[in-house]
């Protein structure tokens, strides 16, 4: 099932559970995805994204919080993103927002952030090993352009990543590939992409994948 509108639709497994929890990390100025889990399935959601400014309340279920998932490697040049670097932005872990929010599971993990994704098998290593058997479905964006993919520690990450859902019985269950912003496609793609056969490249730079 679709949920939100536009580039701010996932697809996600039906049945959704109802009244159930929900992160939502990336969400910039669309936030359809997120009010439609809440008016659809009565889902109690954290939207955040350090990028923008919205009110507290996205919904009477969804909050609004102004930071980051944390990254891999933190980007310190000024002008990055419209609110400045990523230096200067207050970030968590997956983990960590779940041992803060005092949540025993997530029943979706939805994930559009821009290179957060490379952060996320080092972060459940490290503080919960069985961070992804707590997780419903995760519907995340993987940019493989060379703004966000450009290192060997960033494709091992990925790989480790795969195989951490693997181990917690996420399967692939949906995947569309797309275009990326101009920009960043125009920094091209690591050569070890092609030798492994990961597709990249213009039109083919943003992997919408749902594991479940």
């Amino acid at each position: 099932v679709k949920v939100g509108d536009g580039w701010g639709g996932h697809d996600l497994c039906k049945p959704v559970p109802r009244h159930c929890t929900f992160y939502s990390f990336g969400i910039s100025k669309d936030y359809s995805f997120d009010v439609q889990m809440a008016e659809d399935f009565s889902c109690h959601g954290f939207a955040a994204d350090p990028t923008v400014t919205h009110p507290s309340k996205l919904h009477k279920l969804v909050t609004f919080h102004q930071i980051g998932a944390k990254m891999l490697t933190v980007d310190r040049a000024p002008g990055r993103h419209p609110k400045g670097n990523q230096a200067s932005w207050f970030s968590t872990s997956m983990p960590r927002l779940m041992k803060w929010r005092e949540d025993e599971r997530v029943d979706v993990l939805k994930m559009d952030c821009e290179g957060c994704e490379y952060s996320l098998a080092k972060d459940a290593a490290f503080e919960d090993p069985l961070f992804f058997e707590k997780v419903g479905q995760f519907a995340v964006e993987i940019h493989v352009t060379k703004v966000w993919l450009k290192s060997a520690e960033h494709l091992y990450s990925l790989g480790r990543l795969l195989q951490q859902l693997e181990s917690a019985g996420l399967r692939l269950a949906h995947s569309e590939i797309t275009s990326c912003a101009p920009k960043d496609e125009a920094a091209g793609c690591m050569d070890e992409l092609a030798d492994i056969g990961l597709p990249c490249g213009r039109r083919n730079s943003c992997h919408n994948f749902l594991f479940a």
